[in-house]
């Protein structure tokens, strides 16, 4: 679980190494725990990770992107794309994959994905604030309507070739959507 403000570089400053969300320490302790082992990273972020929302993107990753890079370039080190960050502070849900560059090096199933949710009792908010404006950050799926949302998460590791992740998304008491991911069991990192 990442402290999104306690350390964080005032957002009015222009982006680039010395600006930070996470101040030097915790970002230290997320690339360490990022590298060791091979099961699922699972990170919690009080702020959007994917810069498509762009009502307030100063106060979410958008603001940080040079920061948000080097993350990124750790998470795709991981393979078989079993990092995945679950987030909030907006008033809609969207679910974004982070796939890496074409010419990195890292395979596509290194992808990243965010999952991105209102807090439980959010007000519906009738202006759409998301949009994918390039093709670093792809929507998945995007739903603002609802006044109550959440996602729930099940990871299944019995199965011994792979690890299954589902993302379940409950909004006004029904499932409105899910999405399945796969992992290799034991993966060796890349690069």
């Amino acid at each position: 679980m990442l402290d999104t403000r306690t350390y964080r570089s005032p957002v009015h400053l222009s982006d680039g190494p010395e600006k930070t969300m996470l101040g030097a320490r915790q970002k230290a302790d997320l690339l360490r725990w990022l590298s060791q082992g091979s099961g699922w990273k699972i990170i919690a972020s009080s702020v959007p990770f994917t810069k498509n929302w762009r009502v307030n993107g100063r106060d979410t990753w958008l603001g940080y992107l040079h920061e948000r890079r080097e993350l990124l370039e750790e998470m795709w080190k991981v393979g078989g794309g079993r990092v995945v960050i679950l987030s909030g502070d907006r008033h809609e849900f969207a679910a974004t994959a982070f796939p890496p560059p074409p010419d990195s090096g890292y395979s596509i199933a290194s992808t990243v994905h965010e999952f991105s949710c209102s807090p439980l009792n959010q007000f519906y908010l009738p202006v759409r604030t998301y949009r994918q404006l390039d093709n670093e950050d792809l929507l998945i799926k995007y739903v603002p309507d609802g006044n109550r949302k959440f996602g729930a998460i099940t990871v299944d590791t019995t199965n011994e070739e792979q690890g299954v992740l589902k993302y379940m998304l409950v909004v006004d008491g029904n499932e409105e959507w899910s999405w399945v991911l796969t992992a290799p069991r034991a993966v060796g990192r890349r690069k």
